[in-house]
Formats: structure tokens, C-alpha cells, sequence
């Protein structure tokens, strides 16, 4: 993850730890069940960003692959149109529609007014890759070696 990501990552786990705790105790004390149902739903919510983060990308004979923990997203080459490094700068303006925007990376839907509706599966944010489909719609990913990637998909594209 990126500095940005971890941040997030990091200050919204520590500053939850406090109230969760606060709301337990008054359980324990109450034993009013409404004192953990915010505890619950937000758990419930921060264990599926964590199980839908991209973990890994990974490419194979006749496909690019987004290793995730819940429904990993295997991309057959054939309908892969371009692959390309981009920019956030390239990006422009850009606003989360459906996802997650720094906890455990930016995945999800993103709105984006030079590009329009891309669906990101980004860790680092200074290595993204935005691969457009043949049905026009795009991914972006980010994987570590954002040159090497690049340049086996782009092998792979042309056998």
C-alpha cells in the first residue's frame, strides 16, 4: 500500500479502537443490545474491505488475474484492447461512486473527468496501470513492478 493508504488504514483502526471499546463496556454493564450493534455493523464492514482489497496480480496464458480473499477478478487477454501507465495527474478529478478510497488500498467504482466509470484495483496509487476492455470499460491496477508487469502483458496480448 501507499503512504496515503496506510495512513488511513492505520489512524481509522486506532481512532475505532476507543469508541468500540466505550460501546463494550456499556454492554457489560447495560446488557442493552443496541450498544453493540454499531460496534457489529462497522466490524462487519472494515472484515469485508479487508477480504475485497487486491492482494496480488498475476497473469497467465490467457489471463490477467486480481488475487483477492472474496472473488478474485480473472480478465481473459483476448478482451484486454490497451494496457497503459497512468497517472493520477492523467487521471484528473475523481470521486469514489462504489468502494473504498485508502482503507487497505482504492477498490471499487471511481468516477474519474477525463477517463469516466473505472473500476480500481489499486494498492499504490504511483504505480497504477489503466487497462481499458474491448467493451470499452477500464480496470486499473497497480502492481509492484509496474514496467515488468506491463511489459509481460503486453507479451502474453501479442501470442
Amino acid at each position: 500500500m501507499d503512504g496515503v493508504a496506510k495512513t488511513i488504514t492505520y489512524v481509522l483502526l486506532f481512532v475505532l479502537v476507543i469508541p468500540f471499546y466505550t460501546m463494550v463496556r456499556l454492554y457489560t454493564q447495560s446488557h442493552d443490545l443496541l450498544m453493540l450493534v454499531v460496534p457489529i455493523v462497522v466490524s462487519l464492514a472494515l472484515i469485508l474491505a479487508y477480504l475485497y482489497r487486491p492482494q496480488a496480480y498475476g497473469l497467465d496464458a490467457s489471463s490477467l488475474h486480481v488475487f483477492r480473499s472474496i472473488k478474485p477478478l480473472v480478465i481473459p487477454l483476448k478482451s484486454i484492447l490497451e494496457v497503459k501507465p497512468i497517472t493520477t495527474k492523467e487521471l484528473g478529478f475523481g470521486i469514489r461512486t462504489f468502494g473504498v478510497g485508502g482503507f487497505f488500498g482504492y477498490f471499487g467504482k471511481f468516477l474519474y473527468k477525463k477517463h469516466g466509470s473505472i473500476w480500481l484495483y489499486v494498492t499504490d496509487r504511483s504505480k497504477m496501470l489503466l487497462v481499458t476492455l474491448r467493451d470499452e470499460s477500464q480496470i486499473m491496477i497497480s502492481p509492484d513492478d509496474t514496467a515488468g508487469f506491463l511489459n509481460a502483458l503486453q507479451e502474453k496480448m501479442r501470442h
